[in-house]
Parts: structure tokens; sequence; C-alpha cells
């Protein structure tokens, strides 16, 4: 029995009116408070990719909603035990949870003063928000909305960099080297291909519209890889294209789109100026660090490599714990200060900065929750099954060279798509969550 027809039944004891009244009152609070997170999670998506404060707000009030909701609930129908159990059946909670749990120890015994260490715990805190929004996003028609919303602020995005190739827009992320709108070339870039990755799914699995679709497609991959400065976006639009020829094609297929993408990546390497001028400088500042040449403001490849390596010294001296929740800044001023190198307070690869924090246990608990994630996208309808999988590798592989988790775009775009993908994970059964395959959808073309 789902929340909604426990919450119309009447209360279980009646006393003098006051329960029929008491029941009531919190039925229709919980009504409201779930109407409203249902509202606002169209709205967050179409936030994340434009505006950080919009997009911080409307998921703390949908997280607010929810919780306040859950509350309710238990208190109204003593659905406590079902309530841990749809967390307990879900993987992808667990991960989660015992990632951010195991940060929040690390807040007691962190080398950093408990009001930094407690700031640095709350930049992780969408991995609070996965288990929570799972309650909002189990309903299909409302995880459409928010793919559509993502979407349409996307192309807000494309048109106004269009606009801003053509001289008629700048802001103080775009100018006339770089075609960033909302956020910086990076996040605009990975955003890009992921939401590219969702016109392509469309493409396959609709007829109506296909040709504008096909047409926005290609727009979208010639801003990432003519327009855009994002590396990043270079590596994840061709993994996700990888990704999309595997999962609809299977492994022929895969083959084929990849010797198809290594052509076109060389044919975009000699007719994009950008792209080529983006790899030859990466190949020549890497280069440079490996021969010894100390990198410089010029040489950002080089300064991440160092980032690296100072940040592998550091884990190396506390391997198993590291310096605690919040201390990697102190940690790494206190070594540019014995070896005479700059400071960061970001080593730009979330792997290592939970690795110096954290220990080998934190980054054992990210990976582990990459994998379930993985584990689980790969149970799910082909349909859901690609972007579920393309959640994974975008965050996966941005993490390699970005603090994605960090980052609060990036951060809030894991917890929302964690939650459209995943979030029907807790309404089925254990041994279905994680074992059994679900039937094949033979709407999706190419199977």
């Amino acid at each position: 029995m789902d929340r909604a027809s426990r919450l119309s039944e009447s209360p279980p004891i009646q006393r003098a009116g006051f329960a029929p009244v008491a029941w009531s009152f919190r039925a229709h609070v919980v009504e409201h408070l779930d109407r409203t997170a249902r509202i606002l999670a169209p709205v967050a998506a179409f936030a994340i990719p434009v505006s950080t404060s919009a997009a911080e707000i409307c998921l703390g009030v949908i997280c607010f909603c929810a919780f306040l909701s859950v509350c309710l609930d238990c208190i109204c129908v003593g659905g406590f035990r079902e309530r841990v159990s749809e967390i307990h059946r879900n993987p992808v909670a667990i991960a989660c949870l015992a990632l951010f749990a195991w940060m929040t120890i690390g807040v007691f015994y962190s080398s950093e003063g408990l009001a930094e260490s407690f700031r640095m715990l709350m930049k992780y805190r969408p991995l609070l928000y996965v288990p929570i929004l799972f309650t909002v996003l189990q309903d299909k028609r409302l995880q459409s909305y928010c793919l559509h919303a993502f979407v349409a602020a996307m192309y807000v995005t494309l048109a106004a960099s269009f606009l801003m190739k053509f001289g008629l827009l700048e802001n103080k992320w775009g100018n006339t080297a770089s075609y960033a709108v909302f956020k910086n070339y990076i996040t605009q870039s990975v955003m890009m291909a992921f939401a590219a990755l969702i016109v392509a799914r469309t493409i396959v699995t609709t007829q109506r519209y296909r040709v504008l679709h096909i047409a926005i497609l290609g727009l979208m991959l010639f801003n990432i890889l003519y327009m855009s400065d994002g590396r990043t976006g270079y590596v994840v639009v061709i993994a996700l294209t990888l990704l999309f020829a595997k999962m609809h094609l299977g492994w022929r297929g895969l083959a084929q789109a990849f010797v198809a993408t290594a052509v076109l990546g060389m044919l975009v390497y000699f007719t994009s100026h950008k792209f080529r001028q983006r790899i030859d400088r990466g190949v020549v500042e890497a280069n440079l660090y490996f021969h010894g040449k100390a990198p410089g403001k010029s040489n950002s490849i080089g300064t991440r490599l160092r980032y690296y390596d100072d940040s592998l010294t550091l884990a190396g001296e506390r391997p198993l714990f590291g310096y605690g929740t919040g201390a990697f800044k102190s940690a790494y001023v206190e070594l540019a200060t014995r070896t005479g190198v700059q400071a960061t307070d970001n080593p730009h690869n979330e792997y290592l900065m939970i690795l110096v924090q954290s220990g080998v246990i934190g980054l054992g608990l990210l990976v582990w929750l990459f994998f379930v994630q993985w584990m689980a996208a790969l149970k799910l309808p082909t349909e859901q099954r690609v972007l579920a999988c393309g959640v994974v590798l975008t965050l996966a592989l941005g993490s390699i060279v970005n603090s994605l988790l960090l980052d609060t775009t990036e951060g809030n775009f894991f917890a929302l798509f964690t939650g459209i993908c995943f979030a029907e994970l807790s309404l089925r059964p254990v041994a279905t969550s994680l074992e059994e395959s679900p039937a094949t959808d033979k709407a999706v073309l190419g199977r």
C-alpha cells in the first residue's frame, strides 16, 4: 500500500473527535509538502545548468519538504520501518549515506578546525540529497518533466552560446575565446555532453520531431568540439558516444562506433582550431612537466599534474584515515612550505581530494558508490539504462580531472540525476533491485 492510500484511511485510534482532525490535518500537510517537492523538481532541473543560487534553493526546499513529509508519514501511519526498508533495498542510497557518514566521522579527527571541517562536509550534502530525492522522483512522468526541463535549459545555453559566437552576447564567462554562458566552460561542456546523450536517446526512441532533434544534436556536438575550451567535455562526449553505441547496438556497434569516433576525431582535430589548439597545448604542457620544468600559471596541465603528485605524497603520509574532512588545504599548505611550491585548496581530482581527507577508506567508498551505481544501472530497462550509465560515466570520468562532487553545480547534477535514474530501486523487492534483470525494452531501435 502506498503512502497516499495509507493517509486516506481512518486513524487507528479515535479519541473524542481529536484524532480524526489531527489525522486529516497531517494528511493535508503531507499532501501539500509532496506537491511542493514535485513542482520544484523540474524547476531545479532547469536551474542546475543556469543558476547556482536557484538550484540550491530549489533542491534545499525539495529535500526539506520531502524529509518533513516522510517524518509526518511515519507519525501518521507508523511507516518508519517501511521507510528504512526503502533505503535498505536501494544500494545507491546506502552507498551515498556510507560515504557521507565516513566524511562526517572525518570531521572529528580532522587536523583542521571544526568550522572549516563542517563547511567542507556541507559541500558534499548532495550525497544526503540522493536518498531524500528517491522519495520524490519515483513517478515516471515527473522524471520525464525533469529531463525535459534540463534539456530546455541546455537549449537556452546553446542558443546563447551561438549568440556569443556571432558577437551578439557576452557575459563574465563568455568572450571571444570561450563561449560559456551561465557557467564556466568546463561545467558547460560537461552539461552539454550529457544533454546531447538525452537528445540522442530521444532520437532513437521516438519518431516525433526526429529531424529537429538530429539538427539540435549536431549543434550540441559542434558547440562542444568547435566552440568550447573544455577538454573534460571532449573526453565525456567521446565516452558517452561509445556508451550509447554499446547500449543500443551491442558489442559490434561499440566496435564500429570506436572506429567511427577515431576517424571523426581526426577530422575534428584538423578542422577545429579550438579543439586542435587545446589538445596540442595539453600535450606540450604535460611534456614540459614530465621533463622537469616547473609549471607556471600558463601551464594548466602541468599544474594539475603537480597537484596530483603532491596529493599522492600527502596521502602516503596518512594513507588509512587521511587528514580529516576539510583538512586538504592546511595539509597542502604545510607541504608547500616544505617544498617551496604554490599551495592550493583543490587538487582538481575528486579521487585525490577524498583520498587525502578521508584516506583509502573514503576513496574505497567513493569507488564503491560509482560501482554500485553502474551495476544498478545495468539492471534497468534499456531506455533508462543509457541515462543511468551516462550519469555514472560522466561523474566517474570527470572526477579524474575535476572535483565534481565538491563543485556545487556538478554536485547538484549528481544528486538530481541519481534520484531520477535510480529512484525506482526503492520500489522493488531486494532481489529485483540487485539480481533480476528486467525485460528488454523492445521499443528501442536497433535491438
